[in-house]
C-alpha cells in the first residue's frame, strides 16, 4: 500500500501476521491523518513501535494482545451508517450482511469517506487478516 510500511513476523503459537504502519509525516498518523476525528480513528491501535521490533524477534504476544481481536473484526465497531458501502444505493450488488469491513467483504468496497481510496485499501488488508496501525 502506498504511504504504508510492511512489517510480517510468526509466532510460534499464532502464526504468521502483516502489519501495515503510515510513514509519519507531519503526524504519526501519515495518510491516514484525515481519519482523526471520524468514528474511523478509534479502529486504528496506536502501539508502541517497541512492540513491533519485539514481534519481529520472535516476542509477539504482547504486540498481539495489545491489537485486541482479529483486524476482519475490527468494522463491527463503526456505526452503521458508516461501515456500510458508499455505494449501496446506487450498486446492484449490494448486500448488506457483506458490504461492509469485514472477513468476506467485496473488493469493489468504497467506504462512505472522504478518503475512500486508503480506507478501501485499509479494509482489504483488514480482510485478509493483516493488522494497520500507528506507531509511536
Amino acid at each position: 500500500m502506498r504511504g504504508f510500511s510492511r512489517h510480517s513476523f510468526t509466532d510460534k503459537e499464532w502464526g504468521a501476521h502483516v502489519l501495515w504502519v503510515p510513514h509519519h509525516t507531519e503526524s504519526i498518523w501519515g495518510v491516514l491523518e484525515p481519519v482523526i476525528g471520524t468514528p474511523w480513528e478509534r479502529l486504528f491501535p496506536i502501539v508502541d513501535n517497541q512492540f513491533i521490533e519485539h514481534a519481529i524477534r520472535g516476542e509477539a504476544l504482547p504486540l498481539l494482545n495489545s491489537l485486541g481481536r482479529p483486524p476482519a473484526k475490527w468494522g463491527m465497531a463503526l456505526p452503521e451508517q458508516e461501515r456500510l458501502c458508499g455505494e449501496r444505493k446506487t450498486c446492484p450488488s449490494f448486500k448488506p450482511k457483506t458490504c461492509w469491513p469485514s472477513a468476506v467483504t467485496p473488493d469493489c468496497y468504497i467506504p462512505l469517506h472522504e478518503i475512500p481510496l486508503i480506507l478501501t485499501q485499509v479494509v482489504m488488508r483488514w480482510r485478509d487478516g493483516e493488522y494497520v496501525l500507528i506507531t509511536c
